[in-house]
């Protein structure tokens, strides 16, 4: 037994000899193969899972439009001439998930749904493709007890099969069960009244965009190719690859699209539904129902939460589940929704969150799409301006041509982004400022208003400076937003030198050759002076020095009196520079644009008088037009002189409909005089006037106020007569 062995110890033990070879054969139990497809299957992504407890489902009454949709698609796809395959799109939070599960129940209910899978980013095997084949092929040996043992033989044949790639395991966990169905081994190309309809929900929350691609191609090429009689129902955003997969040339003849669109499919009348039947809930089973007014929550709030949805369920969901939950007061809880009281408690918005975070984080350069985000939400031109096409936002920003499309193409589901360079991109979530804007919601993706004004204040001054704009829409553009972003900025170093580079003079030039108005400039002086850096300071200096040239230049070379201007600045802007020289009998030639640019149609632009006002009453930059409180009276003195001879003979010889224009200019005439000071020249001047009126009496038309006008006059002589140091006056002049 121990031949050939050296230097062997052994105490006890029991030893047997055995002559001959020596073989070991151990039985290896093989498993079952429905016991490895189950081990391989995502139980969550079942649409009766347990994991999925109170799935996402539509309200009663709401969405009916869509699922009759889904409904007659289904009836129709056993017509051989029929789509097998529907893609229901659409952006985030619009409420995908809920139509899917809500049909999938309907189906079930009837005998229709043969499988779904429920992706989920969040969930662990519901979020890659590995699992996805096993658990429609678990289903399918569910709904066929045939062709349960034909997926258990495949398996136990290749027992690493769920570890192949999706052709490999489509082919035979579905395919060759489905087709030898029934035991005879023709395909079963007909299943009659059967389960039939497979649902895909979230597809783009599987990881991998390589894998998304690969499901619909797998899927629509092997259904179609093996005449299985599915109709697989597909649900998801509208990524830039999913898009273009389901555009491909076999697979767009057999398919229906649903564009979850709010025009389309009246989002909005469904939200509201909603939020109403939810509301109400409230009142019948919330533990404070005893507290809510009967009348709460007013049809203000609702309609602020149905604009503020923007059609997509997912605000909404996110408000009711704030508000209802139970612990709170859901009064308090939806004025902390509508702005109306502060955040005490939790976070109301934090499903949207979640998914504005997950949305932005992929942006691969978020630098450039918070800059994009700044212009699409702040820069509020008027309509005829405000395109914010990808063509115009490279070249607002300088970019070079499909740079917009590049950052944005991740952001399907927040942004609608068009096909074309020259069509706007919108915001689909109105909701999407209100998460940017605040930092303790967005976190690393806030957006600073103030720096991303600065922003757009930067690329303004760019391109009104380049000479080939100078008298295109481009300079109209960029000197609309220079007016109106500089006074709402940070001041960056950046813009800064923007503005230190910024020749005003030739600013002037160009707003006048555009007729724009100069109203941004009391905005800017104050902004500018408000600032801490000195070299803001200088700037604000030589940019005042450069305007009031401007100014002095036009009056020297328009040849203004004096009186005009003063007129001018009395009036506080109600009459035009040429009214005031006509009221008080002054030449004027010309009509100039530093001074009328005050005058709106609409009516003065106050900020804008009062900033001339600055300057008329500054005698180191106002010069021999320098005027000063005592300037009022003459003026006002100059105006009655002139305006009422003028008032009469005009009453007497025009006809009512002309009265329009000069009813007005009395009216400002009687304004500027309501706030004259008490004065002896004034005082004999008005007398005169009402004197005069009561002679003239009979002959004035009726349509003009001469109640109005006498009271003025006669409020004046009043407030003169009840003045002490007036009647003081008056009496030393006897």
């Amino acid at each position: 037994m121990f031949s050939n062995s050296h230097k062997v110890t052994v105490h006890g033990g029991s030893f047997i000899a055995v002559g001959g070879d020596y073989h070991s054969n151990t039985r290896v139990q093989r498993r079952p193969g429905i016991e490895i497809l189950v081990e391989g299957i995502a139980q969550g992504a079942l649409h009766n899972s347990g994991e999925r407890f109170d799935p996402p489902k539509c309200h009663p009454n709401t969405r009916t439009a869509v699922l009759q949709k889904i409904m007659d698609w289904l009836q129709k796809s056993r017509d051989p001439s029929s789509p097998d395959f529907m893609w229901i799109y659409g952006p985030a939070g619009s409420g995908k998930s809920a139509i899917a599960q809500s049909f999938a129940e309907f189906c079930s209910k009837y005998g229709l749904l043969l499988g779904t899978f429920f992706f989920s980013r969040s969930a662990a095997g519901r979020n890659d493709e590995k699992r996805l084949v096993a658990t429609i092929s678990y289903q399918i040996a569910l709904s066929f007890p045939e062709a349960r043992p034909l997926i258990e033989k495949a398996i136990e044949h290749d027992p690493a099969l769920l570890t192949r790639d999706l052709e490999t395991q489509f082919m035979a966990l579905v395919v060759e069960p489905v087709s030898k169905m029934p035991e005879s081994g023709t395909p079963a190309t007909n299943l009659g009244p059967q389960p039939r309809l497979i649902i895909i929900d979230g597809l783009d929350e599987c990881q991998d965009p390589r894998a998304q691609t690969a499901i619909i191609h797998t899927f629509t090429h092997l259904v179609t190719l093996h005449k299985l009689p599915f109709a697989i129902l597909f649900a998801s955003r509208a990524e830039y690859h999913i898009r273009e997969t389901f555009s491909d040339e076999h697979i767009e003849p057999n398919l229906c699209r649903i564009a979850l669109d709010n025009t389309l499919w009246r989002a909005d009348g469904d939200i509201r539904e909603f939020l109403v039947g939810r509301f109400q809930k409230i009142h019948d089973k919330h533990q404070m129902r005893l507290y809510i007014p009967q009348d709460w929550p007013p049809l203000e709030a609702i309609d602020k939460l149905v604009a503020k949805s923007s059609g997509q369920f997912i605000y909404a969901s996110t408000v009711i589940k704030y508000v209802e939950a139970h612990g709170h007061r859901p009064t308090d809880r939806l004025d902390t929704i509508l702005g109306l009281r502060s955040v005490e408690d939790g976070t109301p918005f934090a499903e949207l969150d979640d998914l504005y975070r997950h949305v932005l984080s992929t942006a691969e350069d978020y630098g450039l799409v918070s800059r994009i985000l700044g212009y699409l939400l702040l820069a509020n031109l008027p309509n005829q301006y405000d395109t914010p096409s990808p063509r115009c936002l490279e070249d607002f920003f300088s970019l070079q041509e499909g740079d917009t499309y590049l950052a944005l193409s991740s952001l399907h589901s927040i942004l609608q982004i068009p096909t074309h360079d020259y069509d706007d991109i919108t915001i689909i979530h109105a909701s999407l400022g209100d998460f940017l804007f605040d930092r303790s919601r967005s976190g690393t993706y806030y957006l600073d208003s103030s720096l991303a004004h600065a922003d757009l204040a930067v690329c303004c001054i760019r391109i009104q400076a380049i000479a080939e704009y100078k008298y295109h829409s481009w300079n109209r553009r960029a000197l609309i937003g220079l007016t109106e972003y500089c006074y709402q900025a940070h001041l960056t170093t950046e813009l800064l030198e923007s503005l230190t580079s910024l020749d005003l003079s030739s600013v002037i030039k160009n707003m006048q050759s555009h007729s724009l108005h100069l109203d941004f400039l009391p905005r800017y002086f104050p902004w500018l002076s408000g600032q801490i850096d000195w070299r803001a300071q200088d700037l604000l200096k030589r940019h005042i020095k450069i305007f009031d040239q401007c100014l002095l230049s036009e009056i020297q070379e328009d040849r203004y009196s004096k009186e005009t201007m003063w007129c001018y600045i009395v009036f506080g802007g109600g009459l035009s520079v040429a009214s005031c020289s006509q009221l008080i009998n002054q030449p004027l030639l010309v009509s100039g644009w530093l001074i009328t640019s005050s005058f709106f149609p609409a009516g003065p632009s106050t900020e804008y008088v009062d900033f001339l006002r600055q300057f008329f009453y500054d005698n180191a930059r106002a010069g021999v037009y320098t005027m000063s409180d005592d300037a009022h009276v003459p003026i006002i003195v100059l105006a009655l002189e002139q305006f009422w001879p003028a008032c009469l003979r005009f009453l007497q010889t025009t006809s009512p409909n002309s009265l329009t224009h000069f009813d007005y200019v009395s009216q400002r005439v009687l304004a500027v005089l309501s706030g004259a000071p008490v004065s002896r020249r004034l005082y004999q001047c008005v007398h005169s006037i009402l004197s005069d009126l009561d002679g003239h009496y009979s002959s004035i038309p009726h349509e003009f106020n001469y109640l109005i006008v006498e009271r003025s006059l006669f409020n004046y002589l009043k407030r003169c007569e009840n003045d002490r140091y007036f009647s003081i006056s008056q009496a030393s002049q006897r």
